[in-house]
């Protein structure tokens, strides 16, 4: 069986032996996918999506002449969005942890002897918790550990 654009889908692609990548991207008219050095996985993902790019283009009625334009436009623009999107989930998170040291630094008025039992007490919790809740246990350990070393204990 001959791989086409049409008949293109994962299974297919990840079939074919590293090698013979470069000259299957060629054949579907997508060489540009080809990385040496690149995972196949990798590459066979982003021939996929070229592939999907190029067809929904061409059912738009984009000329041929005017395709590869078309798609390195709509590349650029998927791009944009994916790193619009990075950018809020990095704005969340910023904000969850200042959430979190506002919460602790407020909360959490010891004195030297307690603060350093705290710090203990977290240093363990971070070593033996799962690791979904290993991030949330870094922060309080840093957060302790910084207002040990400026003072911001009872005195």
């Amino acid at each position: 069986m001959s791989l086409t654009k049409e008949n293109a889908n994962e299974k297919n692609l990840s079939e074919i032996p590293y090698g013979k990548l470069k000259e299957t991207f060629e054949a579907l008219g997508i060489p540009s996918i080809w990385k040496p050095g690149t995972k196949s996985k990798t590459m066979v993902k982003n021939a996929l999506n070229k592939l999907a790019t190029i067809k929904s283009l061409e059912e738009k009625g984009v000329e041929q002449s005017d395709l590869e334009s078309a798609v390195k436009e709509a590349e650029v623009k998927q791009a944009k969005e994916i790193e619009i999107e990075d950018n809020k989930k990095q704005a969340k998170l910023k904000k969850e942890d200042d959430e979190v040291v506002s919460k602790i630094k407020s909360e959490n008025q010891f004195t030297k002897e307690q603060l350093e039992i705290k710090i203990k007490n977290t240093q363990r919790f971070a070593k033996d918790c799962i690791v979904t809740h290993k991030g949330f246990f870094n922060k309080k350990l840093d957060v302790l550990t910084d207002m040990l070393a400026k003072g911001e204990y009872l005195k």
